[in-house]
């Protein structure tokens, strides 16, 4: 598929990058409950659960993927390296801005305390963001270029 306009091709890249990101995120929640971590409530985790959160995942991140795929378009010449290392680099960047921004101002914000802060966001929000957002930046990266003209 070739697109000219680079905005329409960020934001069908980052749809497609945001779902292929999103599969996963089920996968590290059963990780979550099977090795019992702080966060996790291991009777949750049924199969309406899962199907669930794979929807979610899916439908939530494919939109966002879409949103940061236009942002990407629009500083693609600004971001370092190329293809899947620019996409890498891009996937870094959009995890450190929504991920460790958002747990960091509900840490100081008081929303949290410090137990939830260490064991529930970290094991959530950072390693699932982490995988979440670097898996998409690679997709983007790698599919980014080549659906141009």
């Amino acid at each position: 598929m070739k697109i000219s306009n680079p905005l329409v091709r960020g934001f069908y890249t980052g749809l497609l990058a945001g779902i292929i990101g999103g599969v996963p995120l089920p996968i590290f929640r059963i990780i979550e409950a099977m090795i019992e971590l702080y966060g996790a409530v291991p009777h949750l985790v049924t199969y309406d659960f899962l199907i669930f959160h794979l929807g979610y995942a899916v439908g939530l991140h494919g939109l966002l993927g879409a949103i940061w795929g236009v942002i990407y378009s629009i500083l693609y010449d600004g971001i370092p390296g190329k293809g899947i290392k620019k996409g890498f680099v891009y996937g870094c960047i959009v995890f450190f801005i929504s991920d460790i921004y958002i747990a960091s101002t509900n840490l100081s914000l008081g929303l949290l305390t410090w137990i939830e802060e260490y064991f529930i966001w970290t094991s959530q929000w950072a390693v699932g963001g982490a995988q979440l957002w670097i898996i998409y930046g690679i997709v983007l990266g790698a599919l980014y270029k080549r659906w141009s003209l």
